[in-house]
């Protein structure tokens, strides 16, 4: 929700559209979300009143329409044990990890992971997720647009490709065209 309300605010690849943008990213925020609070209180920065209560309105009509979620995310990482398991016993041979991508990579689409107010943020997140094989070979692009750095990998050869990378390395993201 936080990445689709910041595309929708700033028109990234979708119809600017501030009202449901803020609807969105009040709705990660009311589940717990930190980064969703923070985008949150910036859009308060730039928006007037009366344009934010006709967005908390549309927040609470699409919050009845979809059930709770699962569980809200966690701003603490919990620590889990380890549990040393026997080695197997020799049967099979272990699976082969898929090989790296080989030859130049390229392609009109990238995945955008995030619109930033400080570059930084926008480079920890991309060294986060760079080891991710779905991203080898791919470049960041850091593109400035107003205040905001959005965050881009790429490029790939389709929208499905980058669909697929999206779904791949465990980070909200979604497809943009290459400008």
């Amino acid at each position: 929700m936080l990445v689709y309300g910041t595309a929708l605010f700033n028109g990234d690849s979708v119809p600017q559209d501030r009202l449901l943008a803020y609807a969105y990213v009040s709705r990660a925020a009311a589940q717990g979300l930190d980064v969703a609070k923070e985008t949150l209180t910036q859009l308060d920065q730039l928006m007037p009143v009366a344009e934010r209560q006709k967005a908390v309105a549309i927040a609470q009509a699409k919050a009845k329409q979809a059930p709770p979620p699962s569980s809200a995310p966690k701003s603490k990482p919990v620590k889990v044990a380890t549990v040393k398991l026997p080695a197997p016993k020799a049967s099979a041979p272990a699976p082969k990890a898929s090989p790296p991508v080989t030859g130049p990579v390229a392609g009109n689409w990238r995945i955008q992971l995030g619109a930033f107010s400080q570059r930084g943020a926008a480079e920890a997140l991309y060294h986060r997720v760079a080891g991710k094989a779905a991203l080898a070979g791919r470049t960041p692009y850091y593109v400035a647009s107003g205040a905001m750095t959005r965050l881009q990998v790429g490029p790939f050869a389709s929208k499905g490709a980058a669909s697929a990378a999206c779904g791949a390395i465990g980070v909200p993201c979604f497809p943009v065209p290459a400008k």
